[in-house]
């Protein structure tokens, strides 16, 4: 299972605060989670299907997704499963051009690093899109292009898996890299 959390967790008045913001609305919900839920949300890897959860934590987070507090995805589950919407409260900028990637900036958060399909799920990001509509975009843009859909044919045999199984790591992988940010926060509408 990949969980994903939603909206930002801070601090307010010296206690975990737990803010949603329908992306949509802009309505905001707060919650106030105990500390031993706050770190467990800070624990979660959204790149990870083996995480080490205890049956009493697996029980809370089925709990908090009932809540919109987190969205949990089966290993297997196709890109256009994944619903949630990623939203920016901040400005993004690039700050500079890596190796293997892009490194982003924004006057809330400490630099960030994503990958070149990262970059492209980012530049996509507009808060109403949800992250499956985004990777599906971003895939179909890829294999139209053909210097990509070269560069793609000969990574699907280098890596052993079909584009499909790349874009949703790189999607987990986008998740993981923007968690516990204040510039962009993954939420869900009031209406699904």
């Amino acid at each position: 299972m990949h969980v994903i959390q939603l909206g930002h967790l801070g601090v307010l008045d010296g206690q975990p605060n737990l803010a949603l913001q329908d992306p949509l609305t802009r309505r905001t919900r707060h919650f106030s989670p105990r500390p031993e839920d706050a770190e467990l949300l800070r624990s979660i890897d959204p790149t990870r299907t083996d995480q080490d959860f205890t049956e009493e934590e697996r029980r809370r987070l089925v709990g908090f997704a009932r809540l919109g507090i987190v969205a949990l995805y089966g290993d297997d589950a196709p890109l256009s499963a994944l619903d949630v919407i990623p939203a920016p409260r901040v400005d993004i900028v690039l700050d500079a051009v890596l190796d293997e990637g892009y490194r982003f900036t924004s006057a809330s958060d400490e630099p960030f690093e994503l990958t070149e399909y990262g970059a492209r799920f980012l530049y996509r990001v507009d808060g109403r899109r949800t992250l499956g509509e985004i990777a599906l975009a971003t895939r179909d843009d890829a294999l139209a292009d053909d210097a990509d859909r070269a560069a793609i044919e000969e990574g699907v045999q280098r890596l052993g898996m079909s584009f499909e199984e790349f874009l949703t790591e790189e999607v987990y992988r986008f998740a993981s890299s923007l968690r516990g940010r204040v510039a962009l926060t993954f939420e869900t509408t009031e209406d699904e």
